[in-house]
Order: structure tokens, then sequence, then C-alpha cells
């Protein structure tokens, strides 16, 4: 039995739409997995042209998405009982908390889900970095994300995989490059978190305004939402479809007042921002 495994498309919010190489890589597969942070449900009627398709919603999702998938599922295949879930934190506070360096919290958080619902095999989203190792006798697999993790950073490598059940036999992972169709061998990075995303990430923000995201969200967002994160996600997506490298506090200056959005008077109050108006 072969198994299509995709996570962190975050359609068509930060990924236009679904890589055709998907479908290609995904051909003659039995069941899709889909470990959450999917987008609009559109994703998953479009993956489910290729096979029948079993998802759980993230933690950064469409309402629509968290209303109609669940948290975790079990799935039984060719005698293999494997838990899908995006296994972030529900509590946003805990999910804030758990953001640390060290890989044991999260791969024990893990191979708990499998463990408690008597499962050997668990597949999870979330960390945007693809994965594939036993961890206490359990099976983790990460396919690695499509779409960015957010609007400051690309994925710099995107990634699926496909899981090969036997019955009586260990299962068989194989990563897959979404821009070469070639196998990708999963890296990971003892000394920590960071150290590993950096294989599969990198900032498209300048240091100006990398500093100034906290305000940006917290202080000028609440005055046009819609507007606001319209205006970053379109230079993000600049970035995201290779038409510029980075972008800085002037880019999103000029593109607020662009939209014509209700906020140069707050922007007067930023020392960084305000010498761009």
């Amino acid at each position: 039995m072969r198994i299509g495994l995709i996570s962190d498309t975050h359609m068509p919010e930060r990924w236009k739409q679904i890589p055709a190489t998907v479908f290609k890589l995904f051909d003659g597969v039995d069941v899709i997995l889909h470990a959450g942070d999917v987008g609009q449900l559109w994703v998953l009627d479009e993956l489910s042209r290729i096979a029948p398709v079993v998802a759980v919603h993230g933690n950064d999702e469409t309402a629509e998405a968290t209303a109609a998938l669940p948290y975790l599922q079990t799935i039984v295949a060719a005698g293999h009982r494997i838990v899908l879930t995006h296994a972030h934190y529900p509590d946003r506070a805990e999910e804030l908390a758990s953001r640390t360096e060290a890989w044991e919290p999260t791969l024990q958080r893990r191979s708990a889900f499998a463990r408690e619902h008597g499962a050997e095999i668990i597949v999870y989203g979330h960390l945007h970095i693809p994965m594939n190792l036993h961890y206490e006798n359990i099976l983790m697999v990460n396919p690695g994300g499509v779409a960015s993790g957010n609007a400051w950073t690309k994925q710099v490598i995107q990634t699926v995989a496909v899981m090969r059940l036997e019955t009586g036999q260990a299962p068989q992972v194989t990563h897959y490059d979404l821009n070469t169709m070639e196998i990708h061998e999963p890296k990971f990075d003892a000394a920590g978190f960071a150290a590993t995303e950096r294989h599969y990430s990198r900032l498209i923000v300048e240091a100006d305004l990398f500093a100034q995201r906290e305000w940006l969200w917290k202080e000028l967002r609440p005055l046009a939402p819609e507007g606001v994160w319209a205006a970053i996600l379109g230079l993000a997506h600049e970035c995201w479809d290779g038409k510029r490298e980075s972008f800085s506090a002037r880019d999103v200056v000029e593109a607020l007042r662009a939209a014509n959005l209700p906020v140069e008077d707050k922007l007067r109050e930023n020392p960084v921002l305000r010498q761009y108006l």
C-alpha cells in the first residue's frame, strides 16, 4: 500500500495552488494523509482527484478547515496503526511556551500521541521540517512544508513524502523535493530546532522590518486587519514567487500607502517606519 503524505499547504494565503509535482509524485497512491494547516478546503478537493484524503486541522488554519476537520485521526492500513495530527498545542499560550530549541520535548510529545492510541507510526506537520526517524520505538514522520511558516520566511525546500506499508514488514518512507522531484534525505541536527530549520527556511525581511514585526501585528494591524495583512502578504508572495529576494520597512510603508489604508497617523508614532512617509 502506498500513502501520500503532505502538510502545511496554507493555501492560498501563503502558496497559491498545489504544485503540479504533487500530482505526479502521488500518482498511484491509495490514500493521501494531510497533516494540517490546510488552508481553504478546496486543497483537499484537489488532492482527492488523486486518491481519497484523510486530513486534520492545524493551528494556523482557516475557520472552515478548523470546523470541518478533527485535531487527531487514527488510521489503520496493512496492519499498521497510524496517528495523524498537526501536533500543535490547542492553547495558544502553551503553544508559544513549547517553542524551544531542545528536540526532546517535541519528540516526546509526538511519541506520546502514538502510544496513547496504540500506534507505531505518527504522521504530523507544524514544523515545516521533513522528518523520518525512530524515537522511543515510534516511527515519526513529518512530510515537511509546502508553504512558508509565516510571512517573514521562505520555505526554500518544499517536500512531500510517500509511505509504503506491507503487512508484517517495516514501513518505508521516502521524501521528495517538490522543485526537482528527486528524493530528499531529511536533515536533522541534534543541536536543536534552529540548526535544523536553517536547511529549510530563510528570512525574506530585512533587519529594520524584522525588528518591527510585533508592533505591526499588535499596534498597526488592528486599524485595518485585512488591508495591512494583504499588503504584507503581497510583498511576501513576490519573494515566494522569486520576483524579489527580500522586503524592507520602506517597502511595507509604500505598500500600505498604495492601498490607501487609514494607518498613516499610527505609522508616524513608529520611529523606524515614519521616516518613509
